[in-house]
């Protein structure tokens, strides 16, 4: 699943120094991509009363590549 958009974002972290370095810096926190569309959103999403809604898919991601590049 999406594994096509993982390889590309594991691509963009192994060699770009900057927001690899900003990736990481962001320890254990839980990451959202943002998106105005909320609930409907498959890659991103909002925050509402405390929760995310949306999909989240690329936040996901991000956290496995930060994962992987710790």
């Amino acid at each position: 699943e999406n594994w096509v958009m993982m390889d590309g974002l594991m691509a963009k972290y192994e060699q770009l120094a900057l927001p690899k370095k900003v990736l990481i810096a962001t320890c254990n926190a839980k990451l959202l991509h943002f998106e105005r569309s909320g609930e409907k959103s498959y890659w991103g999403g909002t925050i509402a009363d405390g929760k995310i809604k949306g999909q989240n898919k690329l936040g996901e991601m991000l956290m496995g590549v930060r994962s992987e590049l710790k």
